[in-house]
């Protein structure tokens, strides 16, 4: 688990683009869903998995 973290930490520094498009939905997915974690987290995920999914 901690590979995969470190991977895309690393991945985000190396792919600026990636990172800015990150942040974007981390951002709009805290307007959507300001009170739903879990909603955010899943939302989140799709995107953390596309990346991760590059290894």
């Amino acid at each position: 688990m901690v590979d995969q973290h470190i991977f895309f930490r690393d991945y985000l520094n190396d792919h600026p683009e990636a990172a800015k498009e990150y942040g974007a939905l981390k951002k709009k997915l805290a307007f959507t869903f300001p009170n739903d974690e879990s909603a955010y987290t899943n939302e989140k995920k799709k995107f953390v998995d596309e990346i991760l999914n590059r290894r």
